[in-house]
């Protein structure tokens, strides 16, 4: 799930802007302020991040020059993504640039970071004189060792030390299918073979079994037990002999300068390039130590072997399995990665993450009796989509109608598997969608997309009770599906109570499914106050909100950012102040109005 997203130089955000997705996300402001080029950058993400698409999709930008801030001489697009390294905590994030690269809009260059120091990166250069891109691989050696040694995602200390295996397809265990295998041998990368043949592959591969310890991660953390905390990733032999001990600190100073800049040439985008720049990497630093100490010494016959960390680290392959739950006698033939090499899945699961984004837009109701299958009208396609869902979803559609004061149940009648209708049966009389008010045409297209978009929960009594844990009932992986949902002034066209309703609309939709997202486009006064009250009687945390209100150009200075954030907090308060306009609307007409009623008195 998208849980922050950055962007510096696109549109509005001249400057670096960062977003913090929550279940409930607001974007507020005047007209023209940028709303919507967050909403655009998130459509334009959805169409691929590994390179930028401007042709397809519902973002309606036209082409990358145009994109850019006009007031930015940049002529890169930063967008910082969440971290996807499963070796790193959630401090890290990842900033990738984005330039014209040939015909395509390609990655440039990347940074994966925290706020204290980049950890790695690649960068791009040109060599003018050869024609030839350069790309520089920049690894923060001091960072990763500390990282290896201390930090609990990288050096596995939260693992279990358990050696008991769970292999499915065996005979049974209670009321599970499967048998259990004890490793009794050392648990060191030498017998690491040993042990991967001895449970038949399993043990290796990330389950949902938490009774079942990998044996891959047991190996790795009591390597990293062992190590001697000494930084050294190589040896240095000078004919044949070790002399690592004579030159302890020249080799510590080397691999941190060496990977500082690993230069590689070639004339293909980053993404491609990036799997054979890591596997290479090692080798390169190796030649160079190598051509510094015969230098140095003046003595060719040296020879740079990696260190048991090295090897850890850099050339035995425990990572990324080629093949989930197969029977592989060898591991060398299942596993493809190095601790090191796994720096390629720097952008793995962001393209999923976006894909799952569906959008609404201000224009999604229709006043027409008859809807086709071919129109290019919102409320058209989800009509349709929502026919030929088996599960119609009928627990959240009853919810949220009895929550919104609609009476009656909502059908869809197909004809010819060409047209529909939608009717609301009250006292079992139909009524047409187009019969009921413009309003609820507004309105019944986003119930019918939630309904659509979300599974079926087919146990009511567990089900918006308020106050009660909901995580069992999406213990199945048919919940657990992440979902983001753009919405353009939900409030277009409704009464102020309809408005004030959405919010528990909202409210009912994230308890009913914690999986969603909302990124809520809006001008409804009514719709935060009521969320504010919601916020205030418990009825959702604090932590399910936040407002990002977009001030006008002419009130943005040095103490008023383009893009603030605002939270709703326990008693219902905002922790800041909307811009001129919103709020304080209302109470500047009725002054006028009072005073232009003095001015006609007297």
């Amino acid at each position: 799930m998208i849980k922050k997203i950055g962007v510096e130089n696109f549109r509005v955000f001249k400057e670096f802007t960062e977003f913090e997705i929550r279940p409930l996300t607001l974007l507020v402001g005047p007209n023209n302020a940028g709303k919507s080029s967050f909403t655009k950058l998130l459509l334009l993400l959805k169409n691929g991040v590994s390179k930028l698409n401007f042709e397809e999709g519902l973002h309606n930008l036209e082409s990358f020059e145009k994109v850019l801030n006009w007031e930015n001489d940049n002529k890169f697009l930063k967008i910082r993504y969440d971290n996807q390294l499963i070796f790193l905590d959630d401090s890290f994030f990842v900033d990738v640039l984005y330039a014209p690269f040939g015909t395509s809009n390609e990655i440039v260059a990347f940074n994966i970071a925290n706020k204290e120091a980049s950890l790695f990166s690649i960068n791009l250069t040109s060599d003018v004189e050869n024609k030839n891109t350069i790309y520089r691989l920049n690894l923060n050696i001091d960072l990763m060792m500390n990282l290896l040694y201390h930090n609990e995602k990288t050096n596995f200390s939260k693992v279990s030390d358990n050696r008991e295996l769970y292999i499915p397809g065996a005979p049974e265990i209670g009321e599970l299918g499967g048998s259990v295998k004890i490793y009794e041998g050392d648990l060191s990368i030498e017998n690491y073979e040993e042990i991967y043949k001895s449970i038949e592959g399993y043990g290796f591969e990330e389950t949902d079994l938490e009774y079942n310890s990998p044996i891959g991660k047991i190996v790795l953390k009591h390597e990293i037990r062992k190590l001697e905390k000494d930084f050294l990733l190589y040896d240095i032999f000078i004919k044949g002999i070790k002399a690592t001990q004579y030159h302890r600190e020249e080799i510590i100073e080397q691999q941190k300068l060496k990977f500082s800049k690993v230069n590689f040439y070639s004339n293909y985008p980053l993404i491609y390039q990036l799997s054979s720049c890591l596997n290479n990497a090692n080798e390169q630093v190796k030649l160079e130590i190598k051509d510094y100490f015969s230098k140095s010494l003046k003595e060719e016959n040296i020879e740079i072997k990696e260190t048991r960390l090295g090897r850890l680290f850099l050339t035995e392959k425990l990572f990324e399995s080629a093949s989930d739950n197969s029977y592989f006698k060898n591991k060398k033939i299942n596993y493809q990665k190095t601790f090191f090499q796994q720096f390629d899945n720097f952008m793995k699961g962001l393209a999923e993450d976006f894909n799952t984004i569906e959008y609404l837009s201000a224009n999604r109701g229709s006043q027409k009796r008859i809807l086709s299958n071919k129109s290019e009208n919102d409320i058209d396609k989800i009509v349709l989509d929502f026919f030929n869902k088996s599960d119609k979803n009928r627990i959240y559609l009853e919810k949220i109608f009895t929550v919104l004061e609609i009476p009656g149940k909502l059908t869809v009648e197909r004809f010819e598997n060409v047209i529909s209708v939608v009717y609301l049966t009250v006292n079992d009389k139909k009524i047409a969608l187009s019969d009921v008010g413009f309003g609820y045409s507004q309105l019944i297209p986003i119930i019918l997309k939630l309904a659509t978009l979300l599974p079926s929960i087919h146990n009511p009594s567990k089900v918006f009770n308020p106050g009660e844990h909901q995580e069992n009932i999406y213990k199945s992986r048919e919940y657990g599906e992440n979902k983001t949902l753009i919405i353009e002034e939900p409030e277009a066209n409704l009464h102020p109570s309809l408005q004030s309703k959405l919010a528990d609309l909202l409210v009912a939709t994230i308890e009913y499914y914690p999986y969603i997202n909302f990124v809520i486009e809006t001008h409804s006064e009514y719709l935060i106050r009521k969320l504010q009250f919601l916020t205030a009687n418990k009825s959702v945390t604090t932590d399910k909100s936040i407002i990002y209100y977009f001030n006008a150009d002419k009130y943005v200075t040095a103490n008023e950012p383009k893009v603030k954030p605002i939270e709703i907090r326990a008693n219902g308060n905002l922790s800041d102040t909307f811009g001129p306009g919103f709020y304080d609307e209302t109470s500047r007409l009725q002054f006028d109005l009072m005073k232009l009623s003095q001015e006609q008195n007297n």
